[in-house]
């Protein structure tokens, strides 16, 4: 399907945070024997549930840290590293998970060397593969890598210096065999020793492999792999075993559905437990499928933070939650009880297009603090997916729900038509909510009031926002604030020898002018629309002054977007603003003076702001109340984390934001003075660089110049409103004969009017 591309893109970056938990809840049904029928906002389920707790064991102190953590049934073993101004020393660790007792595990490494892998074999005994390093500060820096072994004693059995065995090949990872057999898991293949360390196979990857996301040993003792397949074989996900003699993979499962953070560990009989960063699921090793057991969402753990997972017994298990910012693990017990000993809550439904991963922070923070109400995660669109049909069948049964009586309590309307919802009544204006509540509109940036109101009533509150514009040297653009199509043409007109921007297809400047400017195009609130005006005529005839399709080259590839600008290849950059320091970057693409233009609009302001958890209240539901609480918890939170993007739409947080990017830090020394440069100043703490590979920008504090540019764009910038798939498709479909040649534009325009107006009038 041609031309969707933007018209769709609601939410692109998922945003997760670290999970924090007090109480024992529920959690998500098995396929089969714990099914629940979910009406409105109340979820009858049945006999069965999970619920999650703590496991009372401290994991480190202030003195060490603590890296590669291994689960082994009822024992958490990991390497522990304490430091002092000297030296440094390893030893691995053994903590019982029922009393929490410590046993060390003797380590032989030097302070020069570390465990970057181990395992651990069922009668006690274990191997270590270690790095050691050498650098006579001159330049000359060496590596050697070591398998030792060792019994169930810690006494030291053989130790292999492997370093050729590996040469440029990289380990991921390393597995021990209950035959005392080690597999070296590497980036081209696997690497199988004997019990003395002499190798004995090396299996390489064939041409059908894309990447290996995990592995481990199975109960045949055997090495399985979860791997990824190449584009020739579909980008399919499945399950191997390790044949060695035939020194190949076995595929051993059906086709797997497998999002991000793959984990996996041998179960009896030929099973093995998956868990991704959505759920934990059970597969078996000779053809089946994989079998949900539990979301880890509905267990208010963040999958993305599972590392490890274990049995515990039966329907039960043990995760790691290794939380990223803090640098902190705690470990969890998920058991099956029966549903009448979890204390019962309200149930809010919350439906998003995207998945859970897009709402999990939200979430996961307000189930934590709310004795009353528990909030339950409604997906349509499976992001491993990536089939055309089921995104739009996905969005079909969103809206569906939407119109029924199963709609959702709270909707994340990042992906969704909204206009066409308020015409119908469907959502709640939540200045009603505002009265009582900390949060008032006041606080919230008046661009993001403006662009989620209708008819005096606001509709929808992003939690996390940010812009997307065109940039562009003043010497080429100007220095307006914005400019129409009239005006864009006429500086490609005056600039031939270079191409407008990067990736501007026919298909995607349609696509991207339609999505800018639909509401020249569509009035939801009168049912009508206007697509044979001259203006959207002249659009077409834009969009097919540029190719049929983007040049892929090798060559054009290589190039970056900045050095594109400095050879003189094109002439704008499409910008995403998500932060102050987004600024001075693209200012930094540009020869002399940059202007951030815009996109082409009727009304000469074209930066478009972007939302993410874009919340609205569903007028059905029977928890407005509870609904309102988790959208004001959601805005108020200035939690951050590695994986978070945009910044919120709350006026404080913001120039919060602006002025931490504003904080000059200087370089000290190991006894805390300050370094100065040639000159004799102080040098400026840098704030990191981005590595284009032929252009390389090293970002500095926020000037006060880059940080009002930032909040003019933030004032100026429109809402981008999710247009519909339909008419999205019905745009693309006609033009493109226009595009090859087949028909006039003003007949093709007379054509999407008319198609255009038939839907309309159907789903009004």
């Amino acid at each position: 399907m041609r031309g969707k591309s933007l018209l769709k893109r609601g939410i692109s970056i998922a945003t997760v945070m670290a999970m924090l938990m007090t109480t024992a809840v529920g959690c998500g049904k098995t396929a089969k024997e714990n099914e629940s029928t979910t009406t409105g906002s109340s979820t009858t389920s049945s006999e069965y549930t999970y619920v999650s707790e703590y496991v009372d064991v401290q994991l480190s102190d202030s003195e060490s840290y603590n890296t590669n953590y291994l689960l082994k049934g009822d024992y958490l073993y990991y390497v522990n590293t304490r430091y002092t101004d000297e030296e440094s020393s390893s030893e691995i660790i053994k903590q019982s998970l029922t009393d929490g007792s410590k046993t060390e595990l003797n380590v032989d490494v030097t302070s020069n060397g570390y465990v970057d892998y181990f395992d651990v074999a069922d009668d006690g005994s274990y191997v270590t593969f270690i790095r050691e390093s050498e650098d006579d500060g001159s330049d000359n820096y060496s590596e050697t890598v070591f398998l030792v072994s060792y019994d169930s004693n810690g006494t030291e059995i053989n130790r292999a210096d492997i370093t050729e065995v590996l040469s440029d090949d990289y380990a991921s990872a390393m597995h021990l065999s209950n035959q005392g057999k080690v597999y070296l898991r590497t980036e081209s293949g696997i690497t199988v020793f004997d019990q003395s360390f002499n190798q004995q196979e090396k299996i390489t990857y064939d041409g059908n492999v894309a990447w290996v996301t995990e592995s481990c040993i199975g109960t045949d003792d055997s090495m399985y792999v979860l791997y990824t397949g190449s584009e020739a074989a579909g980008y399919a996900t499945k399950l191997a075993r390790v044949d060695e003699k035939g020194k190949k993979l076995v595929d051993t499962s059906a086709e797997l559905t497998m999002l991000g953070g793959n984990k996996m560990l041998a179960l009896e009989d030929n099973n093995f437990l998956l868990s991704d960063s959505d759920s934990l699921l059970k597969v078996n090793s000779e053809g089946g499928e994989a079998n949900n057991i539990f979301t880890w969402l509905s267990c208010d753990i963040n999958g993305m933070d599972v590392s490890e997972v274990s049995v515990a017994g039966e329907d039960s298990y043990y995760a790691l939650i290794e939380d990223t910012e803090s640098e902190s693990a705690e470990i969890m017990k998920i058991s099956k009880v029966k549903s009448s000993e979890v204390q019962p809550k309200k149930e809010i439904i919350l439906g998003t297009f995207y998945g859970q991963s897009s709402v999990t922070s939200a979430v996961l923070n307000y189930n934590k603090t709310h004795s009353d109400y528990h909030i339950t995660v409604k997906s349509y669109y499976d992001i491993a997916n990536n089939d055309e049909d089921a995104y739009t069948a996905a969005l079909t049964a969103m809206n569906n729900d939407i119109l029924s009586d199963n709609c959702p309590d709270i909707l994340d309307l990042s992906s969704v038509n909204i206009a066409s919802l308020v015409q119908k009544g469907l959502l709640e204006d939540l200045n009603a909510y505002m009265g009582d509540s900390e949060l008032k509109k006041e606080d919230l940036l008046d661009s993001v009031v403006n662009g989620y109101t209708y008819d005096n009533k606001l509709i929808a509150i992003p939690s996390t926002v940010y812009f997307e514009t065109l940039a562009g040297s003043v010497a080429d653009v100007g220095n307006a604030d914005g400019w129409t199509v009239s005006e864009m043409m006429d500086v490609i007109n005056a600039n031939p020898d270079k191409a407008f921007m990067e990736y501007g297809t026919k298909d995607y400047m349609i696509s991207m002018l339609v999505t800018y400017n639909q509401e020249k195009y569509i009035d939801w609130t009168n049912g009508t629309c206007n697509f044979t005006s001259q203006d959207f005529i002249d659009t077409l005839k834009f969009a097919n002054t540029f190719p049929a399709e983007y040049n892929y080259s090798e060559e054009e590839l290589m190039e970056s977007t900045p050095a594109k600008i400095k050879n003189g290849k094109i002439l704008m950059a499409s910008a995403t603003i998500d932060s102050p320091e987004s600024i001075q970057k693209i200012q930094a693409f540009f020869p002399g003076e940059c202007n951030f233009i815009g996109f082409p609009s009727n009304d000469g302001n074209g930066t478009f702001m972007q939302s993410m958890g874009l919340y609205g209240i569903a007028s059905k539901s029977a928890v407005k109340d509870g609904a309102w609480e988790f959208i004001e918890s959601a805005l108020l939170s200035d939690k951050k984390d590695i994986y978070s993007f945009g910044f919120s739409p709350v006026k404080s947080l913001v120039e919060k934001m602006i002025t931490e990017s504003q904080n000059v830090e200087y370089v000290k020394d190991e006894n805390g003075e300050y370094l100065l440069d040639e000159n004799g100043e102080k040098i400026i703490e840098g704030g990191g660089s981005v590595d284009y590979g032929d252009w390389e920008y090293t970002y500095h504090p926020v000037t006060d110049e880059e940080a009002d540019i930032f909040r003019k764009l933030i004032n100026n910038a429109k809402a981008s409103q999710t247009g519909d798939e339909k008419i999205s498709q019905i745009i693309a479909e006609e033009a493109s004969a226009y595009f090859e040649g087949q028909k006039a534009p003003e007949d093709v325009a007379e054509i999407i009017q008319s198609r255009v107006n038939i839907y309309i009038k159907e789903i009004s």
